[in-house]
């Protein structure tokens, strides 16, 4: 048994193609696994409210149940629920805060690049210098912050593609790279690449 994300799963299936295999999509969890999931140790959301807004706003995503049950236990509130990017800003600003990496605005740059592109190819020069030329920065200076945020485990580099391997820190990154802290600008993002990347 093997199991590959999205990104991947072509290289595998050629891999695979010699052998007799089948795969099998893993589908997001029901309301009863999230309900089971957020009623356990450490997280003790035993209220069916709770539990079903928990639900409706992580969409079968085991990882955004976990973070919204954390803030549910710790403020008590429903309403802190209500904002996804609140809840993002809650669950992943001690973690900037504490590392200096993030202090360093070209790596925050790259974590925003690679979370709108989910993969770049680590090795293709004309394709690095084309997003990096849109964005004002070098590809050099990015390469180095993609070798820096790998050697702190905050990116994969795998099958010589760089992606950020936890989807809510993708998305929390993209948040404050191109909407709070408009280190990147959305702007050039949407007329630069909305055409290709829909």
């Amino acid at each position: 048994v093997l199991t590959v994300r999205d990104y991947a799963l072509d290289n595998v299936r050629e891999w695979m193609s010699e052998y007799k295999n089948s795969i099998v999509k893993i589908s997001g969890f029901d309301f009863e696994e999230i309900k089971a999931i957020v009623e356990q140790e450490p997280f003790c959301v035993k209220n069916g409210k709770y539990q079903r807004k928990i639900y409706d706003i992580a969409k079968g995503n085991a990882r955004l149940a976990v973070m919204m049950a954390i803030i549910a236990r710790e403020t008590n509130k429903l309403e802190s629920l209500n904002n996804v990017a609140d809840l993002f800003e809650q669950y992943f600003e001690t973690f900037v805060s504490d590392e200096n990496a993030f202090k360093d605005k070209r790596v925050l740059k790259a974590l925003g690049i690679i979370s709108f592109f989910y993969t770049l190819p680590y090795d293709d020069n004309e394709l690095l210098n084309s997003v990096a030329s849109s964005f004002s920065i070098s590809s050099d200076e990015l390469r180095e912050a993609f070798d820096r945020l790998h050697s702190l485990d905050l990116v994969e580099l795998n099958y010589e593609h760089i992606r950020i391997g936890e989807q809510n820190l993708s998305t929390y990154f993209f948040y404050k790279v191109f909407i709070k802290d408009k280190l990147l600008s959305f702007a050039k993002l949407w007329n630069n690449y909305f055409d290709q990347l829909k």
